[in-house]
C-alpha cells in the first residue's frame, strides 16, 4: 500500500452505491470511520485530499494527546453531524404522514357524505 494513501479505501460503483474515500482510523479499540463522497468535493481527487488531510491532522495531533481521546472527540464530532441529518429525515416523514394522514380523514367525511346523500335519496 502507498504509504499517502495509507488508512484511506477509495470506493466505486463497482463495489458499492457509495462513490467516494473513506477513511479509518483506529487506536487503542477507538475506531473512527468517515466517509468523503465524491459528488460533495467535486471529484475523486480533491475528495482524497480532503481525507488525506483530517488523516494527517488526526495522527498529529494523536502524537501529542492520548490515543483515543482524540479518536473519541472527532467521533463526536461526527455523530453529531449524522444526527442532524437523521432529524431532518425524520422531520420529513413526520410531514409526510401527517399529509396521508389529513388526506385518509378527508377521503373518509367524503365516503360518509356521499352514504348520507344515497340515505336521503333511498328515504326520499
Amino acid at each position: 500500500m502507498c504509504k499517502e494513501n495509507k488508512n484511506l479505501t477509495r470506493y466505486t460503483l463497482e463495489n458499492s452505491t457509495f462513490e467516494g474515500w473513506r477513511m479509518s482510523l483506529c487506536r487503542n479499540k477507538v475506531v473512527l470511520t468517515v466517509y468523503f463522497p465524491d459528488r460533495d468535493y467535486g471529484g475523486p481527487e480533491a475528495c482524497r485530499a480532503a481525507a488525506a488531510a483530517l488523516r494527517d491532522t488526526i495522527l498529529e495531533r494523536m502524537q501529542n494527546e492520548p490515543g483515543g481521546s482524540v479518536l473519541r472527540e472527532y467521533r463526536r464530532k461526527f455523530k453529531k453531524e449524522r444526527a442532524r441529518a437523521s432529524k431532518r429525515r425524520q422531520k420529513k416523514a413526520k410531514e409526510v404522514a401527517r399529509k396521508r394522514a389529513r388526506e385518509r380523514r378527508a377521503a373518509a367525511r367524503a365516503a360518509r357524505e356521499a352514504e348520507k346523500d344515497t340515505e336521503l335519496r333511498v328515504a326520499e
